[in-house]
C-alpha cells in the first residue's frame, strides 16, 4: 500500500491570493502615498490661507510698510485703510508723506491692514485691490502701489478692474518678469485669503471702520484722525505724546 501523498501535496501547492506579505507591502506603499499627499495638500492650503506677501506679517497681521526702518523702540502705527474709502484717500493726501517719512527714517513701525468693509454684496472690488497691493508687495512696491492706487480711486461704489489694478502696477514702477509676475498674482488672486484674514483679525481687534490709526495697539481718537487729515505734523505729535 502507498503513503498517503495528499499531506506534502497539500504543504506544497501555491497558497490562493497574494501572499500577506505583499498585501502589507502594498498597504503600506499607499499608506505612504496618502500622507505624503495630506502633507502637501495642507502645506499649500496653509501658504494660501495664513501665508501672505514678502513684508506680511502672519495671521492677517498686516504689511509693514518700511522693513527693517524702524529702530528697536520705535512705537508701531497700525493704519486700516479700504482702496475704496474716500477718508482714507483724504487722509493718504493729508498725511500719506508724514507717515512714509516717520516710517523711513526708523520714528515709527508703519503697519499697513487693507481692508476690505466697502465690498457689497456679490462684489469684490477692495478683495481684488487688497491682493493686488500684496502683489506688489512681493516686488518690492506696496507703498508705490497703495499711493497710485489712491491716486487713482474713482468714484464710491466704481470699483477698479483688474485692468486697472495692473495698470497701477506699471505705475508703481514695476517692470519686467517682475510685471509677469504681478500680473499673474492679480489674475489668480493668490493671497486672496490672506486679504480675507486681515479682514478677520481687523474685526477681532475691534476695528470696523477705515480709516483707523493705532499707536502701540490704542486707537487714537476722532478728533486726533480729524487733525491727522488737515495738519500732516499732528501724527508726529501723537506718536510723541503716545510714547512718552
Amino acid at each position: 500500500m502507498r503513503p498517503d501523498a495528499s499531506a506534502k501535496l497539500a504543504a506544497n501547492r501555491p497558497k490562493d491570493g497574494p501572499s500577506k506579505v505583499l498585501i502589507g507591502a502594498v498597504i503600506a506603499a499607499v499608506a505612504i502615498i496618502v500622507i505624503v499627499v495630506v502633507v502637501i495638500v495642507n502645506a499649500e492650503q496653509s501658504k494660501s490661507s495664513a501665508g501672505g506677501s514678502a513684508n506680511a506679517l502672519s495671521n492677517g497681521g498686516g504689511v509693514v510698510a518700511y522693513p527693517g526702518k524702524a529702530s528697536s523702540d520705535a512705537p508701531t502705527v497700525d493704519l486700516f485703510e479700504d482702496f475704496q474709502c474716500p477718508f482714507c484717500k483724504h487722509l493718504e493726501t493729508a498725511s500719506g508723506a508724514e507717515f512714509d517719512k516717520l516710517a523711513k527714517n526708523g520714528d515709527i513701525k508703519l503697519v499697513v491692514h487693507p481692508m476690505t468693509i466697502l465690498d457689497r454684496p456679490g462684489t469684490d472690488d477692495s478683495v481684488r485691490a487688497a491682493n493686488a497691493a500684496y502683489c506688489a508687495d512681493d516686488q518690492g512696491k506696496f507703498v508705490d502701489f497703495r499711493r497710485v492706487v489712491f491716486a487713482n480711486q474713482p468714484q464710491e461704489g466704481v470699483g477698479y478692474t483688474d485692468a486697472q489694478l495692473k495698470q497701477f502696477g506699471a505705475a508703481a514702477g514695476i517692470t519686467g518678469d517682475a510685471k509677469k509676475t504681478f500680473d499673474q498674482c492679480v489674475d489668480a488672486q493668490t493671497y486672496k485669503n490672506y486679504v480675507n484674514n486681515v479682514q478677520t483679525q481687523a474685526e477681532k481687534a475691534g476695528v470696523f471702520s477705515t480709516p483707523t490709526v493705532k499707536i502701540n495697539g490704542k486707537a487714537v481718537s476722532n478728533q486726533t484722525m480729524n487733525s491727522f487729515m488737515q495738519d500732516p505734523s499732528a501724527l508726529d505729535k501723537a506718536v510723541k505724546a503716545a510714547t512718552k
